[in-house]
């Protein structure tokens, strides 16, 4: 009897379910890690309201008031407390001490404008006479100043900061070189008197009727 004939040996499957299951999980480990990766979507910030605007700005305002005012009573004064005076009196003199009422007036203004009807309220006249008071004040100021201790000399008085400082010499100087002394002193009460009629309200002939006029006397019959 001849030696029995072996089938040839049959290759094995390929694990093709394997691979699969393989390729499978990686996809899903690659898209938990893509996930982990992305940041978080930034939130927009909250948007302000005009009121809410108005009222950082009073808050802001009333802080810088009276931080001018301490800094003012105060004999020590750091180094930006320092630079705000002195940039305060080379623009104003004498009138920075009235700077921390202006700014504060307004700062409480702008909070407390809900409640307008408790509140005093200056008509756009007012307004511009209490501009235009404060001008004549450092106009007034600078000149006086610059006749007693400077003997007139307006850029001086500007530089020591002192009478209107820098501003009051720029409306000083004009009136004084272009229309003289009586010129500008005409100027100058004309001025205070138009400030003040715009301030309290008054006319010429609310003045008028201040003065009384001598009655008028009896026609004799001829």
């Amino acid at each position: 009897m001849g030696a029995p004939v072996c089938a040839p040996p049959t290759p094995n499957p390929k694990p093709t379910v394997t691979k699969k299951r393989t390729t499978s999980k990686s996809k899903r480990t690659k898209k938990r890690t893509g996930q982990r990766k992305k940041k978080p979507s930034s939130r927009p910030l909250p948007r302000l309201t005009l009121d809410q605007w108005l009222d950082i700005l009073g808050y802001a305002l009333v802080a810088i008031a009276g931080l001018t005012l301490l800094s003012f009573l105060s004999a020590n004064n750091g180094k930006i407390p320092g630079w705000w005076l002195g940039l305060l009196r080379h623009g104003f003199g004498w009138g920075a001490y009235l700077t921390p009422l202006f700014v504060g007036a307004v700062g409480i203004w702008l909070i407390l404008r809900q409640f307008g009807d408790k509140l005093p309220r200056l008509t756009p006249a007012q307004t511009v006479g209490v501009v235009l008071a404060y001008l004549a004040l450092l106009t007034t100021l600078h000149l006086l100043a610059a006749w007693l201790m400077f003997s007139g000399d307006l850029a001086a008085t500007a530089a020591a900061g002192v009478g209107g400082g820098s501003l009051g010499r720029s409306l000083a100087a004009p009136l004084l070189e272009g229309l003289g002394l009586w010129g500008m002193l005409t100027v100058l009460l004309t001025w205070w008197l138009v400030a003040a009629m715009l301030v309290f309200e008054f006319t010429i002939a609310d003045i008028a009727v201040l003065f009384p006029t001598a009655p008028a006397q009896p026609e004799q019959p001829t």
